[in-house]
């Protein structure tokens, strides 16, 4: 796992060792031999964002973009409560 907190370096989270920063993913990726990318950052600025997923891309590894589970919820109560409205 990536994160840009210098203070999460070294330690884990859920499980998982945080081994360096986003602009660490290229060099991760050769280092440990990295075959999939999941991609699970939700907060933040879209441009942020497409620019950390165009980087993992950039690796040729491939690389899976997870969807804010609470954003996907809250659409899909919007749609169906628009749809008892009908």
């Amino acid at each position: 796992m990536v994160d840009d907190d210098h203070q999460k370096r070294g330690r884990q989270i859920m499980g998982l060792s945080v081994i360096g920063a986003t602009k660490d993913i290229p060099k991760l990726v050769n280092k440990y031999g990295i075959g999939l990318i999941f991609f699970a950052i939700s907060n933040g600025p879209e441009r942020q964002r497409k620019e950390l997923i165009a980087l993992c891309e950039g690796t040729g590894v491939k690389t899976v973009v997870i969807p804010d589970l609470m954003k996907v919820l809250d659409e899909s109560i919007k749609v169906q409560v628009e749809a008892d409205q009908i």
